[in-house]
């Protein structure tokens, strides 16, 4: 599998914070790129963005302002699979 790379630079607006990558996400090593997920035409119908970006144009958000990351780096199919360990060594790396 992918790694999902991290967009983040000083000064962000927004820090879209996820929990970890989806396992299609980490095939494509791309933010929320599960065709079911809907977080960006959420984004676009926000308001947030000029269009609805696709997840393979994660890295635009930067352009905007806008940043992604995970608390964990590890893909699962599901969330409860993260482990407390894991949610602490993230906690930590987000400070």
């Amino acid at each position: 599998m992918n790694p999902v790379n991290d967009y983040v630079k000083e000064d962000l607006n927004i820090l879209f914070v996820g929990f970890n990558p989806s396992i299609r996400s980490s095939e494509t090593g791309h933010h929320f790129a599960n065709p079911n997920n809907r977080f960006w035409k959420i984004l676009y119908e926000a308001g947030l963005t000029p269009k609805k970006y696709e997840a393979s144009e994660d890295y635009k958000l930067l352009d905007l302002d806008m940043g992604l990351t995970n608390i964990v780096a590890r893909p699962t199919k599901a969330a409860d699979e993260i482990t407390k360990e894991e949610y602490k060594e993230g906690k930590e790396i987000l400070k």
